[in-house]
């Protein structure tokens, strides 16, 4: 004997999307069914709405058992998805609670669907929030910054501006320091007169030491001696450096006086 089927009602289940009971293969039979039917709800067989609001069941799988048996045995898919395909090969009462039951589930999943937003939708409108905000508070401290901060150019300008002015009022100080300071420092003597002068005193010393050797060279006999040994030398040297015809030099007693 196949297992009781197990009823969903509207508020745990998704009608939309999973049957009404459980997918399994293998048919319904309809003895099973009426039993489980009269076993739970045989104390409400009288006639009734097709969507029960006290329990909160739907009516599906009892008024339409012998339906499911015969259309839905092997569930590829939800019974009310099933049963729609059969609509007009279903009777009334079936008919009806599936509508009913269509009805609801609509409803219903309208009513979640604007009361709740998706996810997305609510993480979108929250940055997108947030975007908007941060954008208008960057926007209105660029506007404080560019109404009340001066810009660099206009800084220059006024430091400039405040530099020629200080100048202006201490023109009159800063030249009586510089008359000031040139007069305890006096005039300063020119180079050129002291090049001059340097030159023509070195120019004549060197004339008068010339002088003066040229005077002992010739007036002197001391002078004689070394000009005379000056010359031999030189004359001597020759040879030495050929080194060729070389000859003891005179003594210096036998030296003839010039």
């Amino acid at each position: 004997m196949a297992p009781a089927p197990r009823f969903y009602t509207l508020i745990d289940a998704r009608w939309d999307a999973a049957p009404l009971i459980p997918a399994f293969s293998g048919k319904i039979s309809v003895e099973a069914s009426q039993t489980a039917a009269d076993g739970m709800w045989g104390s409400q067989r009288t006639p009734q709405p097709a969507l029960n609001k006290t329990t909160g069941c739907s009516q599906v799988p009892f008024r339409c058992s012998s339906a499911i048996d015969k259309y839905c045995d092997i569930l590829k898919a939800g019974i009310l998805d099933c049963l729609h395909k059969h609509m007009d090969d279903v009777g009334a009462d079936c008919k009806d609670a599936v509508l009913a039951t269509s009805k609801a589930i609509t409803a219903l999943n309208t009513v979640k669907a604007a009361a709740t937003p998706a996810p997305q939708a609510l993480l979108a409108q929250h940055r997108a929030g947030r975007a908007s905000d941060r954008e208008k508070t960057l926007d209105s401290k660029l506007a404080s910054l560019t109404t009340k901060g001066p810009s660099v150019v206009s800084m220059i300008k006024d430091a400039e501006r405040q530099a020629e002015d200080q100048l202006a009022k201490d023109a009159d100080k800063i030249e009586s320091l510089l008359s000031q300071m040139s007069e305890k420092i006096g005039p300063k003597p020119s180079a050129a007169p002291r090049l001059g002068h340097s030159h023509s005193w070195w120019s004549y010393s060197a004339a008068i030491l010339l002088l003066a050797l040229a005077y002992f060279l010739t007036q002197t006999d001391e002078g004689r001696k070394v000009w005379h040994r000056m010359r031999m030398a030189m004359r001597d040297g020759q040879p030495l450096l050929g080194k060729k015809d070389l000859e003891m030099p005179f003594p210096y007693d036998n030296e003839v006086q010039l």
